[in-house]
């Protein structure tokens, strides 16, 4: 079937969402960081993206929903992974720049992190939202 999910875009402080058929390549793809530095380098047609009120959220539709902040500089990746046999939305956020860096996107099993604005997020079942550190794969690109 695919991988189904959306981006999310915040530009001079307002939301897009873009929605290519529900289509998403997966956080490990190639295609993805490819996108990740299109939106860095703004070499992207916002033309191409619905102006919304706020960003959407992980749905039980979707595989991955990445929310891109280019105003705060933050990636974020959301997803649902089964906690203690749950399924649990989970955020991995990182540094836009550092995204920009790596050849691919790879996640960390669960643990504690500081968010960029200072509140740490935790790995346990009272939290809601549980944030996560990436795994940034370097290589050189030709």
């Amino acid at each position: 079937m695919g991988i189904r999910g959306l981006w999310n875009l915040r530009v001079d402080g307002c939301w897009y969402r873009f929605r290519h058929r529900i289509r998403v390549s997966p956080p490990e793809a190639a295609e993805t960081v490819c996108r990740v530095k299109q939106i860095y380098n703004k070499t992207i047609n916002l033309e191409q993206w619905d102006q919304v009120p706020f960003p959407s959220p992980l749905d039980s539709y979707f595989d991955f929903v990445y929310t891109i902040d280019h105003d705060a500089g933050t990636f974020t990746l959301s997803k649902r992974s089964a906690v203690d046999g749950v399924p649990t939305p989970q955020a991995f956020e990182a540094s836009l720049a550092k995204i920009c860096e790596t050849s691919s996107i790879s996640v960390d099993k669960p643990g504690t992190m500081e968010s960029p604005n200072g509140f740490a997020y935790s790995h346990d079942r009272a939290s809601t939202t549980i944030l996560l550190r990436l795994h940034l794969s370097m290589a050189l690109l030709d």
